[in-house]
C-alpha cells in the first residue's frame, strides 16, 4: 500500500484573538475531511449538565452558532472546544496520545485568550445546553475527563473507522497505481454518489425514503460513495437489495435498477449473496480527506496481487 503521511493540524498557538481562535476551530474540521456536524455529534457523545441532565456533547445548532462567529467577541466554552477537537481528531482515526496531546495545546490557546467572562458559563446556545467549564487550577480533573472521552469515542468510532481505513488503505494490483488528486472527470466528490461503466455514468444527491431509478446508469459496473456518514442501498432488477457502506467503492454485479442514499451510519447485518464487493481500485475515488493524504504505491520488482 502507498506510505501513509498525516499533515498537520492547524495550529491553535497562532490565534491571537478569538475570532482567529474560532476560524482555527473552522479549519481544524476542514483539515479533518469537514465531517458533517451529524458526525461530530455521533462521535462526541454525551456529557452531563451540572443539574444531572444527559445531554449531547456537540449539538449541531451550537457547532453551527459557534463556527459562524456568533458568539464573538466572546470564546467557546472551553467543554466544547474539548469535545470539539477530540471529535474532529478521532475523525482521522488519530492514536489517543496524539488526541491527547492537541487538545492540550487548545486548551492552553484558550487559556492565553481568555477573560473573565470566559469562564462562566455561556448564554443559551441554540439549544440551551449548557455546562460548567474546568478552572485553570483543575488540571487533574481535566485530564482524567479526556481520558474517559477517548475510552468512549474509540469504541463509539470503530466500526465507521474500521470500514474507512480498509476501504482507503487495501492495496490494488501491481502496477494499478490509483490517482488521489487532479481533475480527473471521472472523480467523485461529496455529496454526490457516482456510478461507472468505462467511465462515469450517473451521479446521485439526494437522501430519499423511496429507491431512485438509475435510468441511463443501470448498466454500470462500480459505485463510488464519497459521502462519510451515509450509506447506500441499492436494488437489483430482480428484487434483490444491498447495503452499502460510506466513503468506499464498490464493484457491482450486472443490473442494478435502483439507489436510496440513506441518513444511517451503518448497514445491518446479513447474510447471504453479496453482489456490491468493496474494491478501492474500481474507480478513481474520491478525494480523500488532509488527514488521510497518502503517496500513491510504489511497485517493486516481481510485485504480485494482493489478496483481498
Amino acid at each position: 500500500m502507498g506510505d501513509a503521511v498525516t499533515s498537520p493540524p492547524p495550529d491553535p498557538a497562532t490565534a491571537s484573538t478569538p475570532g482567529e481562535f474560532v476560524d482555527a476551530l473552522d479549519r481544524l474540521r476542514l483539515w479533518a475531511g469537514r465531517p458533517s456536524l451529524r458526525r461530530l455529534r455521533h462521535l462526541a457523545g454525551r456529557s452531563t449538565t451540572p443539574d444531572g441532565q444527559q445531554v449531547d456533547a456537540l449539538p449541531p445548532s451550537t457547532v453551527s452558532y459557534t463556527l459562524n462567529g456568533r458568539g464573538l467577541p466572546g470564546l467557546p466554552r472551553l467543554a466544547f472546544v474539548e469535545a470539539y477537537v477530540t471529535a474532529c481528531l478521532t475523525a482521522c482515526d488519530l492514536p489517543s496520545e496524539q488526541i491527547e496531546e492537541q487538545v492540550a495545546r487548545w486548551q492552553d490557546a484558550w487559556r492565553r485568550l481568555a477573560t473573565p467572562g470566559d469562564l462562566e458559563p455561556a448564554a443559551q446556545e441554540a439549544e440551551g445546553a449548557t455546562s460548567q467549564p474546568h478552572p485553570p487550577d483543575q488540571a487533574s480533573s481535566r485530564a482524567g475527563r479526556t481520558r474517559l472521552m477517548l475510552a468512549g469515542l474509540a469504541g463509539l468510532a470503530a466500526g465507521a473507522l474500521i470500514a474507512t481505513v480498509v476501504t482507503l488503505f487495501l492495496r490494488p494490483a501491481a502496477g494499478q497505481g490509483i490517482p488521489l488528486r487532479g481533475e480527473d472527470p471521472n472523480r467523485c466528490d461529496s455529496p454526490y454518489v457516482c456510478f461507472y461503466d468505462h467511465g462515469q455514468t450517473g451521479r446521485f444527491r439526494d437522501v430519499t425514503d423511496e429507491y431512485q431509478p438509475l435510468n441511463d446508469s443501470r448498466d454500470t459496473s462500480a459505485m463510488a460513495n464519497p459521502r462519510k456518514d451515509d450509506v447506500v442501498w441499492l436494488r437489483w432488477e430482480d428484487g434483490h437489495t444491498e447495503c452499502t457502506l460510506p466513503f468506499a467503492t464498490y464493484r457491482l454485479a450486472p443490473k442494478v435498477a435502483d439507489i436510496r442514499i440513506s441518513r444511517d451510519y451503518h448497514c445491518p447485518s446479513r447474510t447471504g449473496e453479496r453482489r456490491a464487493v468493496l474494491d478501492p481500485a474500481a474507480v478513481v475515488p474520491a478525494p480523500l480527506p488532509p488527514c488521510y493524504a497518502t503517496t500513491p504505491p510504489r511497485p517493486q520488482a516481481g510485485d504480485s496481487p494482493t489478496p483481498t
